[in-house]
């Protein structure tokens, strides 16, 4: 199993993928969850071998920024499980309820999400709603290109036609 980062994502600087994937791991085993806040703790000792991974100099960035970059690095890692595979993403965004039966957005390992029902539903549940944010975009570009005139607005509806069928697949997994 090899970690690396997914093309044009946002990936750290002097710190690689597997460093990053052992370090969500470990957070996950420890907590049950990943989160950026949890990240960001687990990396403040200057000695973390995925310190680096984050931007610490207060006069450039501040807390937000790097719960921002720690969300964007959890996001950017895949996983290629073995020699000549295509890389998978290795967590995915789910809901997880805590004691008091209130659910948190956290990331997961995809193969642990996977064997859990209410995890993988709430991950399907939020790429569907995701699709949907990305139909209404498009029918407002598709207005746009019609009101004025645009010849590409029939590119646009084979994407529009493209996404309503994805949501239409993720609709029947939910």
């Amino acid at each position: 199993m090899t970690y690396r980062f997914k093309p044009g994502r946002f990936v750290p600087k002097n710190v690689s993928a597997t460093v990053v994937a052992r370090t969500l791991n470990d957070i996950n085993k420890r907590y049950g969850k990943i989160t950026g806040e949890l990240y960001v703790e687990t990396l403040e000792p200057e000695e973390h071998p995925a310190h680096d991974s984050l931007t610490w100099d207060n006069n450039e960035c501040g807390p937000k920024w790097r719960l921002h970059e720690a969300r964007n690095i959890i996001r950017s890692v895949v996983v290629i499980q073995s020699p000549g595979a295509e890389p998978e993403p290795a967590y995915v965004r789910v809901i997880q309820e805590d004691d008091s039966g209130v659910g948190r957005s956290v990331y997961r390992p995809v193969s642990v999400a996977v064997h859990i029902a209410s995890e993988w539903s709430s991950a399907v549940q939020m790429l569907a709603d995701k699709v949907q944010q990305a139909l209404i975009a498009l029918e407002a570009l598709n207005k746009i290109a019609a009101d004025r005139g645009l010849q590409n607005k029939e590119s646009l509806r084979e994407v529009s036609r493209a996404l309503s069928a994805a949501h239409a697949a993720l609709d029947a997994l939910t």
